[in-house]
């Protein structure tokens, strides 16, 4: 495989050889961000040390002030990631000294699955709305992502566009106002298993 050659399976798709892929695919993601944003680099699938497959990417989009709830779902999902169905990305980490909007739009673009932690105050982030939730709705109706509302406190989730997702834990119940929040957790877990 050369370095970068196009994706047979994905028309306007680049894909870039397992080989050279940490030197060249930043380079590309700002060339390609600057040139056309049609163009869309495919998922690169990653191996670990043990040459294992590290799984479905999953980006997690919350507020901050909700990372208590983000912490305890990435609790839940040490199954799935021990066994290598997932590998979850948030905001968290991004290292010092990098730049958290490149880094966050990259992860977007590289997300199999998004997940949406809906609050009040995921609503009221600018960010979130204007960059991710876009994003992921550009990139959803290209059929390049699953986006996976998951409500976890009370707020008026029908005022936004994720509105029409299925959402998490079931019958849209907020997982704070659950009785056994490690219920509504495993009910999350339960049902992204299905889709994987």
């Amino acid at each position: 495989m050369g370095i970068v050659e196009p994706d047979r399976n994905f028309n306007s798709k680049l894909i870039i050889s397992k080989v050279y892929k940490h030197y060249f695919q930043d380079v590309l993601l700002e060339k390609v961000f600057k040139i056309d944003k049609m163009v869309r680099l495919a998922p690169i699938t990653e191996t670990d040390e043990n040459n294992s497959r590290q799984g479905f990417a999953f980006f997690i989009s919350y507020a901050h002030k909700d990372e208590i709830f983000k912490d305890e779902l990435k609790k839940h999902f040490s199954g799935l990631r021990r066994n290598g169905f997932i590998r979850d990305w948030d905001g968290r980490a991004i290292f010092p000294g990098e730049d958290w909007d490149y880094e966050i739009k990259q992860k977007l673009e590289q997300a199999h699955v998004i997940l949406f932690l809906i609050s009040s105050d995921f609503m009221d982030s600018d960010y979130i709305n204007d960059v991710e939730i876009k994003r992921a709705i550009d990139r959803h109706n290209e059929h390049h992502v699953k986006i996976i509302p998951v409500i976890i406190r009370p707020c008026d989730f029908d005022s936004l566009p994720l509105k029409k997702y299925q959402a998490v834990p079931k019958d849209k119940r907020p997982i704070s106002s659950w009785e056994n929040r490690d219920e509504a957790y495993l009910d999350v877990v339960n049902q992204i298993k299905r889709i994987l």
